[in-house]
């Protein structure tokens, strides 16, 4: 019995991926050190552009569907390391509504970055999860968002 509720409700909650080019974002710093550099309690704000990987929102692959804007807070910086450490919070607005996320990665500078998804609106609006972005070398990135609500 305890099986055939769990395959139920997995029915019910399936798993939607969506798939984004994001060009390179604009990146501003602000309250960082006279060097450019992020200080603790600095912010850094990205806004970048989100790009269809194949077929989405009845879209073809390669068209702009929305944006992404996140705001990242410094909360620690090891110099001899050249490593910078806090939390980044983000929405994503695409055309059936938008979802938020939240994780360190735009600070960590990390190949690849992991956010949670918190809720959203429209079509996001129970919806919890992960969005995996892989930056490249010239300041782009390609995410997958995996969506459960």
């Amino acid at each position: 019995m305890l099986i055939v509720g769990v395959v139920q409700a997995s029915a019910r909650n399936p798993t939607r991926v969506l798939r984004f080019y994001n060009t390179a974002g604009v990146d501003t710093l602000v309250g960082g050190s006279r060097s450019g550099k992020p200080a603790i309690g600095g912010q850094d704000i990205l806004t970048l552009q989100l790009r269809n990987v194949g077929t989405q929102f009845g879209r073809p692959k390669g068209t702009t569907v929305g944006r992404a804007l996140m705001t990242c807070e410094v909360m620690l910086v090891d110099r001899t390391q050249g490593a910078y450490d806090g939390n980044c919070f983000g929405i994503a607005h695409v055309p059936d509504g938008f979802f938020t996320f939240e994780g360190n990665g735009a600070l960590g500078k990390h190949r690849i970055a992991y956010y949670a998804i918190t809720g959203g609106v429209g079509a996001y609006v129970d919806t919890r999860g992960q969005v995996k972005v892989v930056g490249h070398q010239d300041g782009s990135s390609s995410s997958t968002v995996m969506l459960r609500g």
